[in-house]
Parts: C-alpha cells; structure tokens; sequence
C-alpha cells in the first residue's frame, strides 16, 4: 500500500512538472497574442495559471493529504459577481501559498488570482515566468525601493476590467523566533503592541495597495492560517505527513472600512491584534 501511495505521488510530481512545461509554452504563445489583442494574451495566460493552479490544488487533497478546513467567521453579499478581493493573510511556511490557491479554488476564481511576491522568485524556471505573465508585483522587500515596479504593477493590474484577487502577505517575509523579537521591538518604538505569534504588519503596502484598488475591488478578505500542532512545510507535503491546515476568514466589504490612513493603520493592527488571539488559541 505504501509502495502504490509513493509510485502515484512520484506520478503526479512528474505530471505537475510537465503541466507546468505546457501551461508556460501556452502561456508564451498567448503572449505573442498581444500586439493584436492584449485582452485575448491577458485571458490566455490568465487561465493558462488557473488550469495549472488547478490541478496542483487537485492534486495535493487527493493524493498528498492536504486539507484546508475553511472557517468563515464573517461573510458579506455584494451586487457584482464575481467580486473582486484584496487577500490579506499572516505568514508562517512556503505552504501558505498553496493554502490561498485552495482558497480561491474553492471560490472559482483561480483565473484572477495575482500575488506579491519576493523578487528572487521572478527566474525561478516555469513557475517564476508563468507568475510574471499573470502580472503578479515582485517587491525586494523595501515598499520605497520598488515604488515604481508596484506602480507599474498596479497599472497593468487596473489596464482592464477583469476582477482581481491580489494577496499580499503583509508582514513581509515568513515568521521565526528571530524576526518576532525584532517586529516587537520595532512595535514598541511605534507605541504600537507587539505579537508573540505574527509579526507586525507592513502598514504602509498595506494602505497604497488598498487606497489603489479602492475604486475597483469589492471586499478585503483577512485570512488567518493555523497549523494546529506545527508549522508544516513542503517536505511533509512531499512525504504524505500533513494534518488539517485551518483558515480563518473574515470578510470585509470595502464601503465599511475606514479610508483615512490613521484609520486603516489601526484597522490593520486591531486585525493582526485578532490573528495573534488565534494563533495562541
């Protein structure tokens, strides 16, 4: 039984590689689209990410034990269908990526799906070109640095009127021991709390992005992932050994939240504050 359970992971390993392979060939192919119809390549890569998205979600629940268990403690009704979202999650492992695509699997919305991500991921072969085709935003870290990759980021995310589902990760990098301590010290020299479970978040992403999207988006989705006994990571993903993976999710519509920058700082803490109670529970 073990033997049949590793040949069929070993399968569909080498079948999301190829998949890759033939999404980004497709992908490429749409790009050459553009000149004559820049929705047309927009749409072709856009589900070129969704199919492969797609079957890696299929993939992990059937035959490698991921489990996402959906919590939703707030849900809102909005008139346009399919809504557009601004995710906003808390960060602790390199499956927290694969936690959000499930997510928005589920929602039926894998097509729109666009990230920030960490630069070095940009020539990552197949997955880091695929995620620039997408318009995904790749930030070095430094909001101020890469003010004009965001912008143009942000320009070819609003060139059309498809909806988006952005997520952003908004402490900026994964949690550890060490980066707690520093993030309580920082929040300290703010006079803002300090967390013992997230670090404090990047507020000023946090505001441009929503104050850019404002016109556009219809609901902030803040998502909490919880591993309930340890921080799985991919290796455990790889060898089978994964337990339920809980996520909590508030929904926000953007007419209720506060538009000042003062406010939305303390918004975003107050939501960090509530990720914080979670995770200690």
């Amino acid at each position: 039984m073990l033997r049949s359970m590793l040949l069929v992971r070993t399968f569909f390993l080498f079948a999301l590689l190829i998949s890759i392979f033939i999404a980004n060939g497709i992908q490429l192919l749409g790009l050459l689209c553009r000149p004559f119809s820049r929705a047309l390549s927009r749409r072709i890569c856009a589900y070129c990410g969704a199919a492969w998205w797609g079957f890696l979600t299929y993939s992990l629940e059937n035959f490698f034990g991921l489990t996402v268990k959906v919590h939703r403690l707030s849900t809102i009704s909005v008139a346009r269908q399919p809504k557009s979202v601004f995710l906003i999650a808390n960060h602790q492992s390199l499956l927290d990526p694969v936690v959000l695509i499930a997510l928005t699997y589920r929602e039926k919305s894998l097509s729109y799906l666009k990230w920030f991500v960490k630069d070095s991921l940009k020539w990552v072969p197949f997955l880091g070109w695929g995620m620039q085709l997408l318009d995904c935003i790749f930030l070095k870290r430094n909001w101020e640095a890469d003010q004009k990759k965001i912008d143009h980021g942000f320009k070819n995310i609003l060139s059309h009127q498809d909806p988006i589902w952005l997520a952003s990760f908004v402490e900026g990098t994964r949690k550890t021991p060490a980066k707690i301590l520093q993030s309580q010290k920082y929040a300290r020299s703010q006079n803002h709390p300090g967390f013992e479970n997230v670090l404090f978040p990047r507020v000023k992403g946090f505001i441009t992005t929503f104050k850019t999207l404002n016109p556009r988006i219809d609901a902030v989705y803040d998502l909490t992932i919880v591993y309930p006994t340890r921080t799985l990571g991919l290796l455990d993903l790889l060898r089978g050994r994964m337990e339920p993976i809980h996520l909590y999710v508030h929904e926000f519509a953007v007419r209720d939240l506060p538009q000042s920058e003062a406010e939305l700082t303390n918004w975003l803490i107050l939501r960090f504050q509530e990720k914080d109670r979670l995770l200690r529970k």
